[in-house]
């Protein structure tokens, strides 16, 4: 039997609309079935993010591998636990977790698939604009250092660094000139 035109829109608009309830069911239930997974996921990035931060002085094994370390933005101070949470918190996104398996509970299956959608946008936006103010930002530093106090450092730098009674040495060419700054504690060899 030929479908008309008008028959055949139909047919498929009916095919699309049932596709999508099915659909949408099998998120609703793929993420039911993962709740542990979401709730574990949730945990082991606070555990590591936060815990191992601050058992380590803001150094993770990626960041020792590195010599990288986390400090606070503020001269001689520590990131305290409150810090490396704020930056958990945006940079590895945790909360993401916990509101998908929260939506189960609250939304039913169409509702918590656009739920799930809006998250799932949110999680990616916030990354996409985290990555821009790294490359936009002169101090390189992103939204989850600024709200937390803290920025990410060179632990080689970090032991080169004197001491304030320490003289560092300079040698420059092309002049014959010894001199000695008091604020900086420098002497300046100058040879020609």
């Amino acid at each position: 039997k030929k479908l008309v035109k008008k028959d055949y829109k139909k047919l498929k608009k009916e095919a699309n609309k049932e596709w999508s309830k099915k659909y949408k069911e099998y998120i609703y239930k793929l993420n039911k079935y993962s709740i542990s997974n979401n709730i574990s996921s949730f945990i082991v990035l606070i555990i590591y993010f936060v815990g191992i931060n601050i058992i380590t002085s803001g150094m993770t094994i990626g960041k020792k591998i590195m010599k990288l370390q986390i400090v606070s933005s503020k001269e001689n101070n520590k990131p305290s636990f409150v810090n490396y949470l704020i930056r958990a918190l945006i940079l590895y996104n945790p909360i993401y977790y916990l509101a998908i398996v929260l939506g189960l509970f609250i939304f039913t299956t169409n509702i918590y698939y656009n739920w799930s959608y809006i998250c799932s946008d949110i999680k990616n936006y916030l990354e996409i604009f985290i990555f821009m103010m790294i490359i936009v930002r002169k101090d390189n530093r992103g939204l989850h250092e600024i709200l937390s106090n803290t920025k990410v450092i060179s632990t080689n730098n970090k032991n080169n660094n004197k001491s304030n009674n320490d003289i560092t040495i300079i040698k420059k060419e092309k002049t014959s000139k010894i001199r000695k700054s008091k604020k900086q504690k420098k002497i300046i060899i100058e040879e020609e």
